[in-house]
């Protein structure tokens, strides 16, 4: 089992670097040395945190990079870097921390829906809209966390944005009406935050398109416990359930830059690196709720960002007894607990679904 680091929870309101900004006056808070275990990466990609001033285009040239080194900003010290897909992780590792003026370098580490991480399905059934005199809506709207997150019992207020980092979103969908902020695609990398299905098994495990409908569903229940916040959707996560390190830095980076003061991330993973759990001390610092699903695995063990220190984790129960729910994780170090079993949102397609899991609990947080 995994472990926070150390310095994080002492630095979470630590002093921030008064240069390098990653994004406007925002800076990253000094780099702590770089965790060595590595989970699944992205073959040949590496994030790093350059020192102020150092030349990118030299450091890449000097580690013998493919291709040039993509900036978060325009004023970040981060950079995602590709070396070739057969270099060993480590070696990439070790080949650029050994240039000079390169703070830290790690591996653009990989992560999933939480739905999906460990091999749990939940799936999809199509029903009609959520009904405001059912007996059970009360549990549908409850939001246990709002309190924990700062915000008013009835959800966040008019104007306020709410960045959903996921598999994108269905914006001609019915329950968005008004209410959507133009977003970005991060995977295919242009300005239609759609959700895609593309027909193709991209994480080889016999499933095609298993993530689709995912990103709109939580931003369903988001709109359904705050109906008057808009919602910005960023999609980071393709159709097959995958995202990575890099792809959350720019989904919240662009999400800060367009107004976004709470960001709902559900998706998970062993860990994403120091430099990500750095930046997410940076945007807490700053005010930004951030919102993370704690897993469907049953198990105690750490999920990351949820388990970032500054980051709401967010387990699920079920909401008509209140009862733990079977699938999901649990331990000290989530924070808070709401429905997550048998949840109606929306679907593309104009359609509504029910699905489960701490995805959909943590919509509602």
């Amino acid at each position: 089992m995994r472990s926070h680091p150390v310095s994080f929870r002492h630095r979470l309101t630590a002093v921030l670097l008064a240069v390098g900004t990653t994004f406007g006056a925002l800076a990253v808070p000094t780099a702590a040395v770089a965790d060595t275990s590595w989970g699944p990466s992205v073959p040949g990609e590496y994030v790093v945190e350059l020192a102020p001033g150092v030349n990118a285009a030299a450091v890449n040239a000097a580690a013998g990079g493919v291709g040039a080194p993509e900036r978060l900003a325009a004023t970040s010290p981060l950079y995602r870097f590709r070396l070739g897909r057969t270099v060993p992780v480590d070696t990439g590792v070790e080949r650029l921390a050994e240039q000079a003026g390169v703070v830290v370098a790690e591996p653009n580490v990989m992560a999933d829906l939480p739905e999906f991480y460990g091999g749990r399905r939940l799936f999809w059934a199509d029903l009609t809209g959520p009904d405001p005199t059912a007996a059970d809506y009360a549990y549908r709207v409850d939001q246990p966390a709002l309190g924990f997150a700062g915000l008013p019992a009835g959800g966040a207020a008019a104007g306020i944005v709410v960045a959903v980092l996921d598999t994108g979103l269905d914006t001609t969908h019915p329950a968005f009406t008004g209410h959507v902020v133009p977003g970005h695609d991060l995977v295919d990398r242009d300005t239609d935050p759609s959700e895609v299905a593309d027909g193709i098994d991209q994480n080889g495990n016999g499933e095609v398109d298993e993530a689709y409908g995912h990103g709109t569903y939580v931003a369903g229940i988001v709109r359904l416990v705050a109906p008057h916040a808009d919602i910005l959707p960023m999609r980071i996560i393709d159709s097959d359930g995958r995202t990575n390190a890099w792809r959350v830095l720019q989904g919240l980076e662009r999400s800060y830059e367009r107004g976004a003061r709470v960001a709902n991330l559900s998706l998970g993973g062993l860990y994403l690196g120091d430099i990500v759990g750095r930046y997410l001390e940076a945007l807490v610092a700053a005010g930004v709720v951030l919102v993370a699903a704690a897993g469907n695995e049953a198990t105690d063990e750490l999920r990351y960002p949820a388990a970032n220190p500054g980051v709401v984790g967010v387990t699920a129960i079920d909401g008509t007894t209140g009862a733990p729910a079977t699938f999901a994780n649990r331990g000290s170090w989530i924070d808070v607990a709401a429905p997550g079993v048998d949840v109606v949102s929306a679907f593309p397609g104009g359609r509504y679904a029910v699905w489960g899991g701490t995805s959909a609990a943590a919509a509602r947080s």
